[in-house]
């Protein structure tokens, strides 16, 4: 969607194991991606300056693991791609790059107010992934906006952080249904 001419996938394990929604694979398909299955990414290869490959070892599917998804072994036998850029894509989890002085959790998150999004630093606020783990990106953008609401009480003088946003209201319609209103 960048202007990429080719982009191609390379994931080790088989189709049926990989933990994608099977809708948004297919609409990849549609949009031209390539998957190169039961490879896994060894070096990526180039002049120390620019990317001009990515090496790969052929695998095949072994014992299941814990989950149920058959493991992947290597082959022993390698091949090499012709690429100009890699983007790395193994595994999700929260990478802080060094920033440190706050709360976090076992699994590396970090520990925020699930109403204000204040961390255990008075002026540094935190949501999306980084405080939930990996999730979808509408809750990222929610976790945002409630953020910016504590941001802006936190920097004007007289507002609390110990209230949250208004609370929506329901009302029962006909029929007994409930309707949020914002």
């Amino acid at each position: 969607r960048l202007g990429a001419e080719k982009v191609v996938v390379v994931y080790r394990r088989s189709e049926a194991e990989m933990p994608a929604d099977k809708a948004e694979v297919a609409e990849a398909v549609e949009e031209g991606v390539k998957f190169r299955f039961l490879c896994a990414p060894v070096e990526i290869l180039g002049d120390g300056e620019k990317v001009t490959g990515l090496k790969v070892e052929l695998m095949e599917l072994g014992e299941a693991d814990a989950k149920g998804r058959r493991k992947p072994v290597g082959t022993g036998n390698f091949e090499s791609m012709k690429v100009d850029s890699v983007i790395s894509a193994i595994g999700q989890k929260v990478e802080l790059c060094g920033i440190a002085g706050f709360d976090t959790n076992k699994n590396g998150t970090v520990v925020a107010n699930a109403k204000t999004c204040q961390t255990s630093v008075p002026d540094v606020f935190a949501g999306g992934d980084v405080v939930t783990g990996p999730k979808f990106a509408i809750d990222a953008i929610a976790a945002g906006k409630e953020g910016s609401i504590s941001i802006h009480r936190y920097v004007h003088p007289g507002q609390t952080q110990n209230l949250a946003a208004p609370r929506r209201k329901g009302h029962v319609l006909q029929g007994g249904m409930a309707a949020a209103i914002v």
